[in-house]
C-alpha cells in the first residue's frame, strides 16, 4: 500500500510539474511583452522625436524600465560574494548607481530606435521561479538575439539579467567588479559607477 501511494505521488509530481513550469514561463513572457510593448510605444511616438520632449520621454521610459527590471538583484549578482560587504544603504546606493549607468550606456540605442520589432522565440525554466525568455530584435534583414532572465519576486516577474548575443550583463560586470573589489571599498565602487554614468551622459 505504501509503495502504491508513493507511486501515485511521483506520478502526480511528474504530471503537474511541467504544467506549473509552463504557467510560470507564460506569466513571465506576458509581463515582459507588456513592458516591452509600452516601451516601444513611447519610442515610436512621433511627438517625442527631437530634443524638445526628450526629458518627458526619458521619464516615461524610466518608469516602465524600473517596473520590469530588478536592479538590486542584478547588482547583487554582479557583485557576487562582495555584495555582503555593502551595508543595506550602500546596497541601495549601488543599485541606483547601476541603474543610472545602464540607462546612460544604452541611451544612444534608444535614440536610434527605428521601428524595430521584437520576436519572442522560446522560453526556458531555469529553476523554480526563474525563467529565460529568448527574443530577437528585428531590423530590416538583421536579427539581434536578446535573452531576458526573470525571477518571480513578491508576486511579480522582474528581469535580473540580460544576455545580448550570448554575453550576460551580470557576468560582464562581475568580471569587472571582482578585480576592483579585491582592494577597494563599497563606497569607492559606488563612486566609480556614478562617475561612469556621468561620463556616459556627457558623451550622449
Amino acid at each position: 500500500m505504501r509503495m502504491l501511494c508513493t507511486a501515485v505521488v511521483l506520478f502526480l509530481c511528474l504530471c503537474l510539474t511541467p504544467c506549473a513550469f509552463a504557467a510560470q514561463t507564460d506569466d513571465a513572457e506576458s509581463a515582459l511583452r507588456n513592458s516591452i510593448d509600452q516601451i516601444l510605444s513611447i519610442l515610436g511616438d512621433s511627438s517625442y522625436k527631437g530634443g524638445a520632449n526628450r526629458q518627458e520621454r526619458d521619464s516615461k521610459l524610466r518608469t516602465h524600465i524600473n517596473e520590469i527590471f530588478d536592479f538590486k538583484a542584478l547588482t547583487a549578482r554582479a557583485l557576487g560574494v562582495h555584495w555582503k560587504q555593502f551595508s543595506p544603504q550602500q546596497q541601495d546606493e549601488a543599485s541606483q548607481a547601476m541603474s543610472e549607468l545602464l540607462e546612460a550606456t544604452y541611451r544612444d540605442s534608444l535614440d536610434k530606435y527605428d521601428n524595430q520589432r521584437v520576436e519572442y522565440t522560446d522560453a526556458t525554466q531555469l529553476r523554480d521561479n526563474q525563467v529565460e525568455i529568448r527574443t530577437l530584435v528585428v531590423s530590416n534583414a538583421q536579427k539581434l538575439p536578446i535573452n531576458y532572465r526573470m525571477e518571480l519576486t513578491n508576486g511579480a516577474w522582474h528581469i535580473y539579467d540580460v544576455v545580448i548575443e550570448g554575453v550576460s550583463l551580470v557576468q560582464n560586470y562581475r568580471s569587472q567588479f571582482q578585480d576592483f573589489m579585491l582592494n577597494k571599498t563599497p563606497e569607492e565602487l559606488i563612486t566609480l559607477l556614478k562617475d561612469k554614468a556621468a561620463k556616459q551622459r556627457s558623451n550622449s
